[in-house]
C-alpha cells in the first residue's frame, strides 16, 4: 500500500521524508530488511533496516522521483517505481515481501496509485516547474519582460495581493507569512514582506509549495510559500527564452495603445 502523507520536516529545510512498514505476505512483520531508496534523476542510493516493528524511516531526502526496492532474506525483492516526493513531504511506502521460491522480483508502479491524506489536516498545493511555465499568468508576465514566478502565485485560491503589492495568503497579514527559497528566508525586514526581486525567474524553479493553513511552527509563519530550485540529473535537460525588444516593435505597441485609447474616448463621447 502507498499512500502519501503531505507533512513537514525539521528545521526551515526543503527536504522530505519516506516512511513504512514491511510485511510478509501472512500480514507478519519483516525484521532486518534492507529498504533501498533510488533517485532516478541522479541515481542516489540511501539504504535503512528494518527495526522488530518492521518499521523504516528515510529522512533529509531531495525532492525528486525515487524507486523503493525491499530485500529480506528468504523473500523475492519488490520493489516500487515512481515515488514523487514534493518539498517538505512526508511519503509513507508501506510493503509486502513474498516468500521466494525461485529467483525472481516484484515491481509495483506507483503511477496509478491515489494520493490520500490521512493525518494532516493543513491546506497546501504545489506547483511544478512545468505548471509554471503553462500558466496563463505566466506567459503574460514574460510578455511584459519579467522572469518572476511571483506572479502566479495568486493562481492558487487564497492567495492575493494587497493594496501595496504584498502576497497575503488565506487573508493573513504579509508580515504572518514565511517565505524561503531552497531553505533561505526572503522574507524583507523593513517591510515584513516577501521581497519579489529575490524570487527565481520561471527556468531556475523546480516546484513552489504554498501552505495556506495549519503551517507548522518551526516555519515562522501562519501561512508558507516554500520554493525549490531545479537540481541536476543525469537525463540532459535545459530551456531557452527569448525577449524581443526593438524599434520597430515599440511602434506598433504606440500605434496600439493610441488606436485604443482613440475608440475609448468615442465610446466615452
Amino acid at each position: 500500500m502507498i499512500s502519501f502523507l503531505a507533512a513537514t520536516c525539521v528545521a526551515q529545510s526543503t527536504f522530505g521524508t519516506f516512511v513504512g512498514t514491511v510485511h510478509d505476505s501472512s500480514g507478519a512483520l519483516v525484521a532486518d530488511c534492507i529498504v533501498t531508496l533510488k533517485n532516478l534523476g541522479t541515481s542516489a542510493q540511501r539504504s535503512a533496516v528494518t527495526d522488530k516493528t518492521g518499521s523504516y524511516v528515510l529522512v533529509n531526502i531531495e525532492p525528486g522521483t525515487y524507486q523503493i526496492t525491499m530485500t529480506a532474506a528468504g523473500f523475492r525483492p519488490t520493489t516500487y517505481d515512481n515515488l514523487q516526493l514534493l518539498s517538505r513531504q512526508s511519503v509513507r511506502v508501506d510493503g509486502t515481501v513474498n516468500i521466494a521460491t525461485v529467483l525472481e522480483s516484484v515491481n509495483v508502479s506507483a503511477s496509478s496509485e491515489a494520493v490520500i491524506t490521512t493525518e494532516i489536516s493543513s491546506i497546501a498545493e504545489t506547483k511544478t516547474g512545468r505548471e509554471l511555465l503553462d500558466l496563463p499568468v505566466a506567459i503574460g508576465s514574460r510578455g511584459l519582460g519579467s522572469t518572476s514566478a511571483i506572479s502566479t502565485l495568486t493562481t492558487q485560491a487564497g492567495v492575493q495581493t494587497d493594496n501595496a503589492g504584498a502576497i497575503s495568503v488565506a487573508g493573513s497579514k504579509p508580515s504572518m507569512l514565511s517565505v524561503t527559497i531552497d531553505g533561505i528566508s526572503t522574507m524583507g525586514v523593513r517591510s515584513n514582506a516577501a521581497i519579489g526581486e529575490l524570487f527565481p525567474s520561471f527556468g531556475a524553479i523546480g516546484e513552489i509549495r504554498v501552505s495556506e493553513i495549519n503551517n507548522a511552527a518551526e516555519y515562522g509563519g501562519v501561512s508558507d510559500i516554500t520554493t525549490v530550485s531545479k537540481g541536476g540529473t543525469n537525463a540532459l535537460h535545459g530551456g531557452l527564452f527569448e525577449n524581443l525588444q526593438n524599434t520597430a516593435m515599440n511602434a506598433l505597441v504606440k500605434k496600439t495603445s493610441s488606436v485604443m485609447a482613440a475608440g475609448s474616448s468615442r465610446r466615452r463621447a
